[in-house]
């Protein structure tokens, strides 16, 4: 019995030894040491397009006018009234903030 417990301890810690011994390497850190050694520079990133400030202003404009309708169209919605194109008119608000959103940070 004593003997066992030997023999399974040293297996153990020999194989703890054997693993030690391999180098662990990372996904993608082989391919990295490569590039490196081809002197491989990573491309630049895509310049963002030139925002052209009279359209942003513009659509900023449309916007805030549109926005401005909606608590009339909400008073009615209290008073137990639904606008029929109230839905169109948030989703084409929504529409145009996002639109501003992507040309201010692309």
């Amino acid at each position: 019995m004593r003997t066992t417990t030997l023999l399974l301890f040293a297996a153990l810690l020999f194989s703890q030894f054997s693993f030690a011994q391999q180098p662990l390497f990372r996904p993608g850190s082989r391919q990295a040491a490569k590039a490196e050694n081809r002197n491989e520079v990573p491309p630049p990133p895509p310049k963002a397009p030139a925002v052209d400030p009279a359209k942003l202003k513009s659509e900023a404009d449309e916007l805030v006018k549109r926005a401005q309708s909606i608590p009339a169209e909400i008073e009615h919605v209290t008073k137990g009234q639904m606008p029929s194109d109230l839905n169109q008119q948030l989703k084409e608000i929504e529409k145009l903030a996002k639109q501003l959103r992507r040309q201010i940070a692309p």
